[in-house]
């Protein structure tokens, strides 16, 4: 009896990564480079600013409850 429950859970082990690998093999990329979506966040100013805009400068960004913060 229990080497019938443990091949029964082997075969649902593998069954259940194939399913799991079936459904994630269609979010991998395959061609080549994906570019980012363009958006804006707001500044504790209330100023628009771009990811592409701090792109060449070294930035942190910081998400709290008062909204985004960054330093450059």
């Amino acid at each position: 009896m229990l080497k019938n429950l443990t091949v029964q859970a082997l075969i649902f082990i593998a069954i259940f990564n194939l399913i799991s690998w079936f459904k994630e093999s269609s979010l991998l990329s395959t061609s080549g480079d994906i570019k980012a979506p363009e958006f804006e966040l707001m500044d504790i100013n209330n100023q628009k600013v771009t990811l592409a805009s701090l792109s060449d400068k070294p930035t942190l960004l910081f998400f709290g409850h008062l909204g985004v913060l960054y330093a450059n």
